[in-house]
């Protein structure tokens, strides 16, 4: 959706399945949550904005490698045991 907005009505993870195949063309299973990170805890500047960020573990059901789209800039998967810091 653009604007980075969730659709009303689905959760984090359902958003998560739909994100990957507008964006990557990749259908997906969403195992469960792999971490959760708050902007406080960064090196972003502060301001009056706030965020989280949600990543979630996932199975590829379908579709090729992984390509960036419209609103992609870099689409890629982590092998399991290169997987980013939690």
């Amino acid at each position: 959706m653009p604007g980075g907005f969730a659709d009303v009505g689905l959760s984090a993870a359902q958003n998560i399945a739909k994100e990957l195949y507008e964006e990557a063309e990749l259908k997906v299973s969403v195992r469960r949550l792999y971490g959760v990170r708050h902007k406080a805890g960064t090196s972003y500047s502060p301001d009056v904005r706030d965020f989280y960020k949600v990543f979630f573990l996932c199975d590829r059901l379908s579709g090729g490698e992984a390509r960036p789209r419209l609103e992609t800039s870099e689409a890629i998967f982590f092998p399991k045991d290169r997987l980013p810091p939690r």
